[in-house]
């Protein structure tokens, strides 16, 4: 079982128009024993990753890359954030970064 399954990054109890899926948000876990966390849309610029540290989440926003090629970059080592935030691992902790990527193209 995957590190993430009980962080749920997209919480629950959503309508169809708050869910983050239903927008091509999708979320996998990437490297030996899913410790990475990469989330974002196919084809489309402005994907996070997400590693545990502790007792939160550090959270790497990266504006100018697809999910693919973050992930291409992350197993290469030379991906390089745009922005980092620090969050806690509750239901839904990617919501608010998700919607302000969609608004304003960036965290």
């Amino acid at each position: 079982m995957s590190i993430w399954h009980s962080t749920c990054p997209f919480g629950g109890g959503h309508t169809t128009d708050s869910d983050p899926s239903t927008r091509g948000w999708k979320y996998r876990g990437q490297g030996k024993d899913e410790y990475v966390l990469v989330l974002g849309r196919k084809g489309m610029k402005g994907c996070m990753s997400a590693i545990f540290l502790s007792d939160y989440l550090e959270v790497a926003v990266y504006d100018e890359l697809t999910p693919i090629e973050l992930s291409r970059a992350l197993e290469t080592r030379s991906a390089y954030a745009d922005a980092y935030v620090r969050t806690s691992p509750t239901p839904g902790w990617a919501l608010p970064l998700i919607q302000q990527i969609e608004r304003e193209g960036s965290v």
